[in-house]
């Protein structure tokens, strides 16, 4: 696999011989200093041009990067997408759009969100990003919740592990699973995290899309109570692992609205999780609840 270095040079040999590219700049993780790098780590290039429609109706030009394995190309009236994947294992996702569309979202004063993560220009022939802010790389930390989303978050969670539930009991793993691992872990779950890592470092850290880097962010104890939660297919396995989630669900939802001086519905949590107890119990050719 090349180096970022090699990488970053052939880029920057490339577009410097292209009279229709103006500018070449790499955002996202490899411009931001907090990421961590591996060897899968994305390259995303931003390539500002005089002449869209050269990359609308030609492909050619991505296999000067090597050997295609896969590619994606996305294109709307503003812009055009190339994702690709060489077979060396380097991808390249890039990003093109003309100066003219450049000019008008950062219109010399702002920002564009996701540069605000981090860029490095590799090349500017006509200076067209000399007047942008440096980025602030906080644009994804952790923002603190409202009362009423926080309230939301707490409402919503326990009212679908009741879906969880019924499904176990019908032994209807597959739907039990979705509303399990997609609504109650991806949703609420995450989101209650995500605020207790935000919580724990002043509101100051991004800890990436969908837990991405939770584990660098907690404690041991609470990693393990996350492991906990989830399941393979085994049904009592599934049971066993819901009532972790509610449990670590509570622990942090308590903690969050403790210091936040919000309230916490223990009325609700209690009166849910005397309901799943009691499915849990329930004989499996039982009429009546």
């Amino acid at each position: 696999m090349r180096s970022e270095k090699t990488v970053l040079q052939e880029l920057l040999n490339w577009g410097q011989e292209q009279e229709n590219i103006r500018a070449v700049v790499m955002t996202s993780s490899r411009a931001n200093p907090d990421a961590t790098l591996d060897i899968f780590t994305d390259y995303d290039i931003e390539l500002i041009v005089t002449n869209l429609q050269d990359f609308r109706s030609n492909d050619q030009w991505i296999s000067h990067f090597g050997d295609v394995l896969a590619n994606i190309k996305e294109m709307n009236a503003t812009s055009c997408t190339q994702l690709v994947l060489y077979s060396d294992g380097v991808r390249i996702d890039f990003s093109i759009y003309t100066i003219s569309e450049f000019l008008r979202v950062t219109n010399q004063s702002s920002i564009p969100e996701h540069w605000n993560i981090g860029y490095k220009i590799l090349l500017d022939k006509d200076e067209v990003t000399q007047m942008l802010p440096l980025p602030t790389h906080t644009h994804y930390n952790i923002s603190p919740p409202t009362e009423k989303e926080f309230t939301g978050v707490v409402k919503d969670f326990w009212w679908d592990t009741t879906y969880v539930a019924k499904s176990l009991w019908r032994d209807e793993i597959y739907f039990a699973k979705y509303a399990f691992d997609s609504l109650i872990h991806c949703n609420y779950l995450r989101k209650m995290i995500e605020w207790y890592i935000g919580l724990n470092n002043n509101w100051a850290v991004n800890p990436n899309k969908y837990g991405r880097w939770f584990k660098r962010y907690l404690d041991t104890e609470t990693w393990e109570r996350i492991e906990n939660s989830f399941a393979d297919s085994n049904v009592e396995k599934n049971w066993k692992a819901l009532f972790a989630t509610t449990d670590l669900f509570r622990r942090l939802a308590t903690e969050i609205a403790n210091q936040l001086n919000f309230g916490y519905d223990n009325n609700l949590d209690r009166n849910i999780t005397g309901y799943l107890t009691k499915i849990q119990r329930l004989d499996k050719n039982a009429t009546n609840f």
